[in-house]
């Protein structure tokens, strides 16, 4: 993909030094609707008299966010205790993955950016990334604290079983986010308690 920038007479800053060299500087260019990748600058100046140079300088775009896989456990799978979501959140950009969180929403609740994600992520990186909901101090809460009809997102409990919907969040390290909302739990707190 090539794009094409005309930054204009008068636009921009130029500077002559005392050297007789001159420093510019262009005007803000927006690069927010380019494709993210490696892209090529050719730089045409002209002197006073028509004479021109011309440079090239390469920079990355980075306008991908991360995209989330869910490893463990299966989506929609019945689970009970203490449970460890984990996956994969890559940064197909140049910028690397810098947070991945979670949001257990409420039946009443559509998705939206406002949203309070968070997470304590226990995983070997942010690429690798790993949520255990133990109620441990500096983790995450036990999924027990959502059995409730609020956040069952089925509708039924009668079976004593709870599906959540667990909504995570990606950002890369210059702001760009994706979000998941289609993994679920079936929370049965139940399951791992005795029988006599």
């Amino acid at each position: 993909t090539g794009y094409t920038v005309d930054v204009g007479t008068n636009k921009g800053k130029f500077l002559e030094t005392s050297n007789g060299d001159t420093e510019w500087t262009t005007d803000y260019i927006d690069v927010s609707g380019w494709e993210s990748g490696q892209i090529s600058v050719a730089v045409k100046l002209y002197d006073r008299v028509g004479l021109t140079s011309t440079g090239t300088y390469s920079f990355a775009v980075d306008n991908s966010a991360p995209t989330i896989s869910v490893n463990s456990p299966e989506n929609n799978s019945e689970q009970t205790g203490e449970i460890i979501v984990e996956g994969i959140a890559n940064d197909s950009g140049s910028a690397g993955t810098n947070s991945v969180q979670w949001y257990i929403p409420k039946t009443t609740e559509t998705h939206n950016t406002a949203c309070e994600y968070k997470g304590v992520n226990s995983g070997t990186s942010n690429t690798s990334w790993k949520f255990k909901f133990d109620g441990e101090e500096n983790s995450n809460p036990v999924l027990k604290d959502y059995d409730s009809d609020a956040y069952d997102s089925d509708g039924d409990t009668s079976n004593g079983i709870y599906k959540l919907k667990l909504w995570l969040k990606a950002t890369d390290n210059l702001g760009n986010t994706s979000y998941s909302t289609d993994f679920a739990i079936r929370y049965n707190p139940d399951a791992d308690k005795p029988v006599l």
